[in-house]
């Protein structure tokens, strides 16, 4: 049976959603100004006007730390999760690599990692009824950038 204090190899199936808002915004703009949008541009707008289906692997969580690490595929690609869970709240990082990978060769120089990933904030509330345990909340793209977040919503299976 699934227990909320060891989530050590569940599997999860969710879905997230752009804030609409700002979906409105983005597609409102490109039917009145297309040429203003690489085609590149014009497809990632349509793209991420819907939502995204994820699966999200809960590699190791340790109910003492609270910490969780885990592995998720999503139509962005595979990334890696870092996160919390205490009582009834859930948060994590989800961390995709980009297609840059800047490491100086420079001893005098500190590294700036932060390019070489894409980070996405998630937090909510996490709950357990009979054998299904269900997560969502909102996301951010960004620290404080709730014009490129939205909401999620993930469940077990079994």
């Amino acid at each position: 049976m699934l227990n909320l204090k060891n989530l050590t190899g569940v599997l999860f199936k969710g879905e997230f959603y752009r804030n609409p808002q700002a979906v409105a915004e983005e597609l409102k703009a490109l039917e009145k100004y297309p040429d203003q949008f690489t085609k590149t541009e014009a497809n990632a707008i349509q793209r991420d006007a819907g939502h995204f289906e994820f699966e999200l692997r809960i590699f190791t969580h340790n109910p003492n730390s609270r910490l969780f690490i885990a592995g998720a595929q999503d139509a962005s690609g595979e990334s890696g999760i870092v996160g919390l869970i205490k009582n009834l709240e859930i948060q994590f990082n989800k961390i995709y690599s980009t297609d840059t990978f800047a490491l100086l060769h420079d001893k005098d120089r500190t590294p700036d990692f932060a390019i070489n990933f894409r980070v996405i904030h998630y937090f909510g509330g996490i709950s357990q009824l009979d054998n299904i345990i269900t997560a969502g909340g909102k996301y951010l793209m960004g620290y404080y950038n709730e014009r490129m977040g939205g909401f999620w919503r993930m469940d077990s299976v079994q």
